[in-house]
């Protein structure tokens, strides 16, 4: 899981021209690398892999502000919204 999580805030950040390297547990969203079209994206790509809703991030998105946060937050939930 990790991996896909890793492939996709890469492919954001490419995409956004941004050669920062990110680590695990460096912040994605709080610390503005991510804007807020890429955190939709995100917020899309884990409800179209994972089946975890946007709306069940909408109060708090430092949920999901790195990629070890997005990983325990997806593993936290999927069985959930998939049962």
């Amino acid at each position: 899981m990790k991996e896909k999580i890793r492939k996709f805030v890469e492919e954001t950040l490419r995409r956004n021209n941004i050669t920062t390297e990110i680590c695990d547990d460096d912040s994605l969203i709080l610390s503005n690398i991510f804007d807020s079209l890429d955190v939709v994206d995100l917020q899309l790509y884990i409800e179209g892999i994972y089946g975890i809703p946007p709306a069940a991030l909408a109060d708090d998105l430092s949920r999901i502000d790195t990629i070890n946060k997005i990983v325990n937050y997806i593993s936290e939930n999927v069985k959930h919204y998939t049962q």
